[in-house]
């Protein structure tokens, strides 16, 4: 089964950013594990940047989540994977654990590890911004998302739309790492877009979490880390444990004090 991948470019004025793309590009089309790298492309072509796995879409206007989805469904493969992402996101050989994975009615609304070239990724904890979307064969027909791709609350009605057309979201970051390179200050780009692009509610969210629970977590890196990288437990799980439960009712009833929730920040 092939992992295809689906983006944008356009003429970015700014040399450092538009170099910031396309080496976001290239790491992709050398990654072996991606099979081809769908550009709705709004400026000049880069078919000789990587010929052998791009895919041009000519397009005059900032592409619509509902143009990768029609794209998908019409020359998509119902067996392979599909990731919607921004321009500025890249993948490591790890992304191939969608192989590993069972699917049912199930698509991922993925959070990004901030980098630049020599830092470490941060992931960035936040229940309010998804930048890869990951579907297994075919996107629901009825599902209508006519708002671009990239601009303030596109991934929040994005994901309402999923769970409304009747998808179970799930956001594995802690286990599956994108990667998001972007030098300057991207809440400057997010001030400046929703100035034009206003995406209305309702809206849905969701924070990082992982795959799998804790004592398979624990399988995973023994037996799979060297093949599919390490997984992280998500510590924010700990509230549901039944003496963590216990201890804050203990709490609250007994000391009148409230319990924090752990691994969240207050």
């Amino acid at each position: 089964m092939g992992i295809n991948l689906y983006t944008t470019f356009y003429n970015e004025s700014n040399s450092a950013r538009r170099q910031e793309l396309i080496s976001c590009l290239l790491k992709n089309a050398n990654n072996p594990q991606i099979s081809s790298i769908v550009v709705f492309n709004e400026g000049n072509s880069l078919k000789s940047m990587m010929p052998s796995k791009l895919i041009e879409v000519s397009i005059d206007k900032r592409p619509l989540y509902d143009d990768f989805i029609g794209y998908i469904n019409s020359e998509g493969s119902s067996d392979d994977f599909h990731m919607i992402a921004n321009t500025d996101i890249f993948f490591d050989e790890n992304i191939g654990v969608l192989n590993d994975l069972n699917w049912n009615n199930t698509c991922f609304a993925l959070s990004r590890y901030d980098t630049t070239e020599g830092e470490k990724p941060l992931l960035y904890n936040h229940n309010d911004s998804q930048d890869v979307w990951v579907f297994k064969g075919s996107i629901k027909e009825g599902l209508k998302a006519p708002y671009p791709l990239g601009v303030p609350r596109c991934d929040n009605r994005f994901m309402y739309d999923l769970e409304t057309a009747g998808y179970n979201v799930l956001n594995p970051a802690f286990s599956i790492k994108v990667f998001h390179m972007h030098e300057g200050q991207r809440a400057v780009v997010y001030q400046e877009a929703d100035n034009i692009f206003r995406i209305s509610p309702p809206y849905r969210y969701k924070y990082p979490h992982n795959v799998f629970g804790l004592f398979k977590t624990i399988q995973h890196n023994v037996l799979k880390k060297n093949k599919l990288g390490k997984y992280h437990y998500d510590i924010k799980k700990i509230n549901n444990w039944i003496p963590v439960r216990l201890a804050r009712k203990f709490i609250e009833v007994v000391l009148r004090r409230k319990f924090p929730l752990i691994g969240y920040k207050s």
